[in-house]
């Protein structure tokens, strides 16, 4: 997940091998609040086997504590930790789990779209984490929802979208709550066709501003960050585009901003990450779902 504390870490080798973190962290809340368990140690085995054959990684540790369990004793919890490997189900004659490649998955909600944009880290099952979102998406707290595409190519492209995503979303006052974020994705530029390849994603968020007041600060978060300006659809340290907002059809008088985004229906780059969280999402202008437009790219 783009917002997890140890980010910067991986971020540095941008998430080269790594696992989707977010799809972690919604398989053990599945577990935890879909099973009945009565010991910690049987839901700690429970996420450590959910989590192997879901996302066939080669070893995982659990870590639960119960706090003030023990606070008669003195105790301020009891915890259990415990470490298992692949080989510790599948010696059970467990197999992992047929998880769909990026093809797969959109030839189930959409087939593959054309520039090839490939997923950034391809670890975690884009499918798995667009079943469990809706269950494990936080309480909304502002009335908006709008959905936020993020690209940067220059410099270290997954840690400026994160550092993007922190200032947008950060703060206890902030006006912009952080709902949900897609996987990675690596593609190639569109239009100007002569610069590195773009890394790209969609957040999900829930606001309290109105439509030029978000775009207001979608251009202070990029000056943060420290995007040069250069010429149209030129290099860019981060990007950020509103692409929905609410049921919304909008045109400022300037054109400075149109909702949806003006060219959504022709971006795979914007479409594939919109499906890993919403493929049912309906663009109100077009009346067609974001995984009807891929399918159709």
């Amino acid at each position: 997940r783009m917002d997890a504390a140890d980010w910067d870490v991986h971020a540095a080798a941008e998430l080269a091998g790594t696992h989707n973190y977010s799809t972690l962290a919604k398989i053990a809340r599945k577990t935890a609040e879909e099973g009945k368990y009565f010991t910690i140690e049987a839901l700690a085995e429970a996420i450590a086997r959910d989590i192997v054959l879901a996302c066939n990684v080669p070893r995982v540790t659990v870590l639960i504590d119960k706090p003030e369990a023990l606070r008669k004793k003195g105790a301020r919890f009891a915890a259990v930790e415990i470490t298992r490997n692949r080989e510790d189900f599948f010696f059970q004659g467990q197999k992992p789990m047929n998880l769909p490649d990026l093809h797969t998955h959109r030839t189930q909600h959409p087939p593959q779209h054309s520039p090839a944009s490939t997923p950034f880290s391809a670890a975690a099952s884009a499918q798995l984490a667009a079943e469990l979102s809706a269950s494990c998406e936080p309480f909304q707290k502002f009335r908006h929802v709008s959905y936020i595409a993020l690209g940067s190519n220059v410099g270290a492209r997954a840690k400026n979208i994160q550092q993007a995503l922190r200032l947008l979303c950060g703060g206890v006052s902030s006006t912009v709550q952080l709902l949900g974020t897609s996987f990675l994705y690596e593609s190639p530029a569109s239009y100007v066709t002569d610069q590195p390849n773009f890394v790209n994603a969609v957040c999900k968020v829930s606001t309290s501003l109105e439509p030029l007041e978000l775009l207001a600060t979608l251009k202070e978060v990029e000056q943060s960050v420290g995007r040069q300006e250069r010429y149209r659809w030129g290099p860019r340290e981060v990007d950020l585009d509103i692409i929905f907002y609410d049921n919304l059809v909008y045109e400022s008088p300037d054109r400075s901003l149109v909702i949806p985004h003006a060219r959504v229906h022709e971006r795979d780059f914007v479409l594939g990450p919109m499906c890993d969280m919403s493929p049912e999402h309906v663009h109100p202008a077009l009346k067609a779902s974001c995984a009807t437009l891929l399918r159709h790219l």
